[in-house]
């Protein structure tokens, strides 16, 4: 992470004039250039969500030109082989919902649901549940706004997303069974699910453990209660509620939190909120491998798949997710009238890898190394640790 920064602000700053990256860094950041320089090779066999083409391609192109400083910029597109008709296709951008086998998973989607509306929640098409979380985001934006769901028109919003049969008229019958289900769904429950970023079912199942944590809370007494606003303490419960595994668990959730040997070896197993703690008190990353990884004898090995477990997992997914989870149990604590609160700042503590205020505040405000964050929080006075917090926070 201290790494990746450093270069994006490097970069920005001019300090940096060039920069060789996969399409990862193009993606979902503010990372502006003069010129963009795009190389991408088809194989035989190749999977074509690899490829570098439609909204991925005009994603990483759009880095090219920074606003504010230059009025355009170049974009250079460089392939393995001599241009053809099927590399200017490729520059083409088209909904996913008008390809055909995204259309037939969602006619299984809307088929399901007349039997059955929670199975609108359950569809295993991602694209299917981006469309009932776009709805359904669609109704509680209305419904904030005095505007209840019944006279919400969905139906006009559909058809200008898609106007051509028949993709329109399934569109139609999705968001309608959509909107009936949220119509079911308590009030309050319903508006909550959308600020979780996650598909309307994961979000439920995050409502659901929420649940489960804000009624562990009700039940602490008032010592308990004030250590829960600690990092440790709170992820001794979420450790307790088995919350990490249920969010490694979801859908979203693409890369498995999985370890081995060799490549096609047995997994081994290496508990999640083990490695966590280790990390939040200070393990490097060669610290973790070394005492979580011990049957992988490859050194290198070793230290690799931790860092790709650490970064994808506890600096993105588990800070997305646990964020949102605590956010959640204290909405919950909140409309329950309670004072308690589950460590609002967790998701935060996740990413760096601390678990102390006074680290975390210097990190949050551009400290690159978590090793001097802790350090220089290691030599601080005692009594600076009210001060900081509120830094922290």
């Amino acid at each position: 992470m201290e790494v990746l920064e450093a270069l994006e602000d490097a970069l920005r700053a001019d300090t940096l004039s060039f920069l060789t990256c996969t399409s990862t860094l193009t993606e979902g950041i503010n990372l502006p250039v003069h010129t963009v320089v795009i190389h991408d090779e088809n194989y035989a066999g190749m999977p074509p969500d690899l490829r570098l083409k439609g909204p991925r391609l005009v994603n990483a192109a759009g880095r090219a030109g920074r606003a504010g400083k230059e009025t355009g910029g170049w974009i250079v597109l460089v392939g393995a082989d001599r241009p053809s008709d099927a590399d200017f296709a490729d520059l083409t951008i088209s909904s996913v919902m008008t390809d055909d086998e995204t259309f037939a998973e969602l006619a299984t989607s809307e088929e399901q649901a007349r039997d059955d509306q929670d199975a609108v929640l359950r569809t295993a098409s991602a694209d299917a549940a981006d469309f009932v979380s776009f709805v359904w985001f669609y109704l509680a934006d209305a419904e904030s706004r005095g505007i209840s769901p019944a006279e919400a028109d969905i139906e006009a919003l559909t058809t200008a997303l898609l106007a051509d049969p028949p993709y329109s008229t399934l569109l139609v019958a999705l968001a309608r069974q959509g909107r009936d289900l949220y119509q079911r769904t308590d009030p309050s429950a319903r508006r909550r699910r959308p600020r979780t970023g996650t598909s309307i079912g994961s979000a439920q199942k995050i409502d659901r453990l929420a649940h489960r944590i804000a009624r562990l809370l009700l039940q602490s007494s008032p010592e308990q209660a004030e250590a829960l606003r600690q990092a440790n303490a709170a992820m001794e419960v979420l450790t307790a509620s088995k919350a990490l595994e249920e969010l490694l668990a979801l859908p979203e959730n693409t890369d498995p939190w999985r370890f081995r040997a060799t490549s096609a070896g047995a997994d081994i197993p290496v508990p999640v909120h083990d490695v966590l703690l280790d990390r939040l008190h200070g393990l490097t990353y060669a610290g973790l491998a070394d005492k979580h990884l011990v049957p992988v004898h490859d050194t290198s090995r070793r230290v690799e798949e931790m860092v790709d477990a650490v970064t994808g997992q506890f600096e993105h997914f588990l800070t997305w997710t646990a964020g949102a989870l605590v956010e959640l149990v204290n909405a919950l604590l909140i409309d329950a009238d309670s004072d308690r609160r589950l460590c609002p700042e967790l998701g935060s503590y996740i990413r760096y890898g601390v678990d102390d205020r006074r680290a975390l505040a210097p990190v949050l405000n551009g400290l690159r190394s978590r090793r001097l964050a802790r350090e220089v929080t290691r030599q601080m006075p005692a009594d600076s640790a009210d001060e900081t917090s509120e830094v922290g926070c």
